[in-house]
């Protein structure tokens, strides 16, 4: 008799069973949809892909009953399972990253101007001011001119503009922009060195006669009284930086 209980109640327990996976099969028993979730614990959102049963048998050929789903992508799929089932583990579906644009606010930045960096001011020990001078300026707002020394304003047509960002008895400091074809043309270190850097782009010096093929980030060096022309060899603007340094 405790046999037959045992036996029956296992039965119940499997009829039990059968029904609830044939419940659950009838609910999942339909087209493809899309569920918007959020996956802990990055947050990240996904849609399921429902699973797809076999439907319409043909007689006489044995087929699988089991879900399936489409092969999932490794870096933004993966199959979905349900293991609190008492009949078994069962295939909910296939999660599928979902690509969310984030709108970012485009902010404007603001021009930086001469105005925004200090004046350096120097002390004696006496707490006297001794002189104040300026250090940082502006390569945009520089005065330009051509190679033959008259002023260029934005948009026109010259190949060679000059912007001379800081000159004084001592020291003159600058940058040269060369466009396709620009030449800047003969010219003479008169007392003192000159040094050049170029700093974007290729050019030719020719320096008493003799040509050298400047690339970017090389610096150049034109002796006193040497005469010396300067030749863009590039499709775009080349740019050098200039200082002399006379003696005192």
């Amino acid at each position: 008799e405790g046999e037959e209980e045992e036996e029956g109640e296992q039965e119940e327990e499997e009829e039990e069973g059968d029904e609830t996976l044939k419940a659950e099969e009838e609910e999942s028993d339909k087209p493809e949809g899309e569920l918007d979730i959020t996956m802990s614990p990055g947050g990240r959102k996904y849609r399921r892909v429902l699973p797809m049963y076999p439907t319409n048998s043909t007689p006489g050929v044995r087929r699988t009953k089991r879900a399936r789903i489409p092969r999932c992508r490794p870096d933004r799929e993966f199959a979905d399972y349900d293991y609190r089932r008492r009949s078994g583990v069962k295939l909910r579906g296939m999660l599928v990253r979902v690509d969310e644009k984030v709108e970012r606010k485009k902010t404007k930045r603001r021009k930086v101007e001469d105005e925004d960096f200090p004046v350096l001011k120097l002390y004696d020990k006496k707490g006297e001011l001794l002189y104040m001078h300026k250090v940082v300026y502006s390569i945009a707002e520089a005065e330009k001119v051509d190679g033959a020394g008259n002023p260029v304003q934005d948009g026109d047509n010259s190949t060679v503009a000059i912007s001379r960002v800081y000159s004084t008895k001592t020291t003159s400091v600058g940058v040269i922009n060369l466009s396709q074809g620009g030449i800047k043309a003969n010219s003479r270190a008169e007392y003192y060195d000159i040094h050049f850097c170029v700093i974007k782009g290729k050019v030719r010096f020719i320096i008493s006669g003799k040509e050298y093929d400047v690339p970017q980030n090389f610096l150049v060096i034109v002796p006193a009284g040497a005469q010396y022309r300067i030749i863009n060899q590039t499709k775009n603007t080349s740019s050098l930086y200039y200082q002399i340094v006379k003696a005192t």
